[in-house]
C-alpha cells in the first residue's frame, strides 16, 4: 500500500493547526495510507491534541528550538524516510484541503510514472 506523509509546522499556531487537521480528517483516503507529522517548532504553547482522527495516523515531533520552515520540515521528511513513506506533502499549518486533493495528486503521479 502506498504511504503518504503530510508534514506540518506548528509555531504558536495551535488554532490553525487544529483547523488543518480537521480538514485532513475529511480528505478522501482510498488505496493509500495517510500519515501526518506535526513538527512543533519550539512554540511557547506546546501543541497537543486529544482528538482522534479516523483518516490518518498522527505523529507529533517536538523541537527544542525553532528550526524555521525548511529545518522543521527536514525533521518531518527524515521521519517519513525512516518510516517508509512513498510520497511527501509539505504544508503550512494554515491550509485547509479539499477532500479530493490527495486522490487527484496520486492519480497525477501514477500517470507520470
Amino acid at each position: 500500500m502506498v504511504k503518504v506523509l503530510i508534514s506540518l509546522i506548528n509555531f504558536n499556531g495551535n488554532k490553525d493547526t487544529l483547523e488543518c487537521l480537521n480538514s485532513l480528517n475529511e480528505v478522501e483516503v482510498k488505496d493509500f495510507e495517510l500519515n501526518v507529522v506535526i513538527i512543533d517548532n519550539a512554540s511557547k504553547e506546546v501543541f497537543q491534541t486529544d482528538l482522534r482522527y479516523e483518516n490518518f495516523k498522527l505523529k507529533i515531533i517536538k523541537s527544542d528550538k525553532n528550526l524555521g520552515f525548511s529545518g522543521g520540515h527536514n525533521l518531518g521528511v527524515k521521519y517519513g524516510l525512516e518510516n517508509g513513506m512513498d510520497y511527501f506533502v509539505i504544508l503550512n499549518n494554515d491550509v485547509t484541503l479539499d477532500k479530493n486533493i490527495l486522490l487527484e495528486l496520486l492519480k497525477t503521479f501514477a500517470k507520470e510514472n
